[in-house]
């Protein structure tokens, strides 16, 4: 009986982890503050999501220039899996480490998105933000999560499952 119990709770424990990795994270700091880095030009434009299935939010998004730091993203089509209720955002740049991020301003100033993106032509791949070391209670200023980002990104896995976006 023990047995079965615990197999039960580690089954559940993993099965947490899994749907926690699928979406992306609301931190309460941004990686980076918005208007130090310009705008990566080659961002701009229409962006169609090239992957399918159940883990895909967003299909298509547009990304136009608010200012000359910060972009306009404005989520064109949708899965069932969108979990947000707005469709537009303010993001910007960030950089670690030698990576370029998205910071994205879920509206309100208080809660962000990250996403590593790394573009090639006109194909921009996204990665999860994944806080592999000490998770999201090691975050406590933006200080702590740029530690995290950065231990977090010399483990192998912090580069698996990319979303690729192709331009329009």
């Amino acid at each position: 009986m023990k047995s079965t119990l615990y197999l039960l709770r580690w089954a559940a424990g993993i099965c947490l982890v899994l749907l926690l990795q699928a979406c992306p994270v609301s931190l309460d700091f941004p990686l980076g503050e918005e208007g130090i880095y310009p705008l990566d030009k080659a961002l701009l434009g229409t962006w169609v999501n090239q992957g399918s299935g159940e883990d895909i939010e967003v299909k298509e998004v547009e990304v136009r220039a608010l200012d000359a730091y910060t972009y306009r993203i404005t989520v064109l089509q949708k899965t069932g899996s969108y979990m947000m209720s707005d469709m537009e955002f303010n993001a910007w740049i960030a950089k670690l480490d030698g990576e370029a991020f998205l910071v994205i301003d879920e509206g309100d100033g208080q809660k962000f998105l990250h996403y590593c993106y790394r573009l090639k032509g006109k194909q921009v791949t996204l990665y999860d933000m994944g806080l592999l070391d000490g998770g999201m209670d090691a975050v406590l200023s933006v200080e702590s999560l740029r530690d995290q980002v950065s231990r977090s990104m010399k483990m192998p896995e912090f580069f698996e499952n990319g979303q690729i976006f192709r331009k329009n």
